[in-house]
């Protein structure tokens, strides 16, 4: 999500052709993890023992090993959530409800609505980080019908 929401901006930025729409599947747009809300911090208590929670100072030295450096940490084309996303086209953004990184996700789908781009933004009920990579799951399969129906919709706004 972060690759595609940063590659979306230097398109519009440099003139290129943009997508007709986006989807960004669980992104980590931020170098560091907005604050969680009330109901993000009681569905992370539910996460899976054997699978933990990323940890938000975990989160920022994943992003400094992405980033390379401070400086590049403050890079919109590395993390998009700290850019002006004006004219971006309509982006579908997926979280998965019991995962920390959808702090970076929500916060980045209310960024784009405030700038005027359409956004559709839902999380996965029940689903952890990385749902879609398991397909035989219930929920895999529920944001994967959700996915194909919205790149279906023939005309968005």
């Amino acid at each position: 999500g972060d690759l595609t929401a940063g590659a979306l901006l230097r398109l519009r930025d440099e003139g290129g052709p943009l997508p007709a729409r986006a989807l960004l599947a669980y992104p980590i747009v931020h170098p560091e993890l907005p604050p969680f809300t009330d109901e993000l911090a009681a569905a992370v208590e539910r996460h899976s023992p054997d699978d933990p929670p990323f940890e938000p100072g975990a989160v920022r030295e994943m992003n400094l090993n992405f980033a390379g450096d401070e400086a590049t940490m403050a890079d919109p084309y590395a993390f998009p959530g700290l850019a002006d996303p004006t004219g971006l086209p309509p982006v579908f953004l997926l979280n998965s409800e019991v995962d920390t990184l959808r702090a970076s996700g929500e916060a980045f789908a209310a960024s784009l609505a405030a700038h005027g781009v359409t956004v559709l933004s839902l999380f996965e009920p029940g689903a952890q980080h990385g749902h879609l990579n398991r397909p035989a799951e219930a929920a895999a399969r529920r944001s994967i019908e959700r996915i194909v129906t919205w790149l279906s919709t023939p005309a968005l706004p």
